[in-house]
């Protein structure tokens, strides 16, 4: 790998995690408003912080060159797991029975799909935008 492709992935990583941290600040606020919790902890922030280094890594597997269904089937265990774990670092997680675990589950497949659908919009307006600047670019290098 050399310098500048580094230099690449990591600006890339680091662009993911900031909408991450942005939307997990968001959600995370609507949580803190719905338990009518009226100050946010600086420890809050960096669990947040936490939760976006994650999330942008797991991310990167949809950057790499592997099939959609191994992509998916990958970053969505991952996804799981990691909500999973910092649900119950951030004491959210109370979850008693199987139904409880099934709704859960349910919601989160829901939510992950809506995500998902979400992150491919995104990525196909900027592959337009950046085909019809390149187009642009090409045609001013020729006149």
């Amino acid at each position: 790998m050399t310098f500048p492709k580094i230099i690449k992935t990591v600006g890339d990583i680091k662009l993911i995690m900031g909408l991450y941290f942005v939307g997990y600040s968001i959600v995370g606020l609507a949580v803190l408003w719905v338990m009518k919790v009226d100050t946010i902890s600086t420890v809050l922030c960096w669990k947040l912080l936490a939760v976006s280094v994650y999330s942008g890594c797991v991310h990167r597997i949809f950057l790499t060159e592997w099939t959609m269904p191994k992509k998916i089937s990958i970053h969505g265990a991952l996804v799981l797991s990691g909500t999973i774990m910092f649900l119950n670092w951030f004491g959210w997680l109370n979850l008693k029975g199987v139904a409880s675990w099934a709704m859960f589950v349910g919601i989160f497949a829901l939510v992950y799909v809506v995500v998902c659908l979400a992150w491919f919009v995104y990525y196909w307006a900027e592959k337009s935008v950046l085909n019809e600047k390149l187009g642009d670019y090409q045609k001013k290098l020729q006149d």
